[in-house]
């Protein structure tokens, strides 16, 4: 997977190219005709005997370059474990493999209090394995004055070492800890919101299989409500020696 950037008078673009010729496929189709909260839009071209997958990533910061100046801080990561829990759930949403979502250091960018994600067609990696990793590099990078930033990734860390580890269930344990039971009231609802935003969209498949359907697309969002409705104890615990790849120092 070879990437560029390009700087040109309309914008900066992230350009990952594939050789040859590739038709457009069901996922770039899809892509392009949904705004997806959190992947960078994409655009595909042919160039000569290459392929090119453009992302617009104007104003936008990549996080390697962002926290090698600075430490990443605990409510940071929250956020970050937060939007990729949405994403991979979000992705299923529109038939896109959430295993395509590139969590390299160097592929996540920041923009105005948000963390946004390349979706690349051609990837082979898998997500979780890719989350493991990304959860060593958060721990390497995380700010040296922010106990909790440092006992969350820790515990980040330690989660992902195990084998079949579930996202969800470390988004639970990781996300607990930084909101109060009034941000949780907000996020639900704002879930809320969005299911119905989703039901008034489609009148027509409402009409037809009536009230159980929206209870159904509301429901699709049970996942990330589990997130939020525990709290960590008033105690950091022992920490244990944890485990990076040498071929990652």
């Amino acid at each position: 997977m070879e990437a560029v950037y390009k700087r040109d008078l309309n914008g900066t673009y992230l350009i990952m190219e594939a050789q040859g010729i590739r038709e457009k496929d069901y996922q770039v189709y899809m892509l392009e005709a949904n705004c997806i909260e959190g992947v960078i839009p994409i655009q595909v071209q042919g160039l000569g005997h290459v392929t090119q997958y453009y992302y617009d990533i104007s104003g936008k910061v990549p996080i390697k370059a962002m926290y090698e100046r600075e430490g990443i801080r605990g409510k940071e990561i929250c956020q970050m474990v937060f939007q990729i829990m949405s994403l991979a759930l979000e992705a299923k949403e529109y038939l896109l493999d959430e295993n395509k979502i590139l969590l390299e250091p160097e592929f996540i960018f920041y923009d105005k209090g948000k963390f946004f994600f390349c979706y690349y067609p051609l990837h082979s990696g898998n997500l979780h394995e890719a989350f493991r990793h990304l959860a060593e590099y958060l721990v390497r990078q995380v700010s040296c004055d922010d106990k909790e930033g440092i006992y969350i990734a820790y515990e980040l860390h330690k989660a992902t070492m195990k084998e079949n580890y579930s996202l969800q269930q470390i988004a639970d344990e990781i996300l607990k800890v930084q909101f109060s039971d009034r941000e949780v009231y907000e996020i639900e609802e704002k879930m809320e919101v969005k299911a119905d935003q989703e039901a008034e969209q489609d009148p027509i498949t409402v009409q037809e299989m009536g009230n159980g359907w929206v209870r159904e697309t509301k429901r699709k969002w049970k996942g990330l409500h589990g997130l939020f409705r525990k709290r960590k104890e008033n105690k950091w615990g022992e920490f244990e020696e944890f485990y990076v790849e040498e071929e990652e120092l």
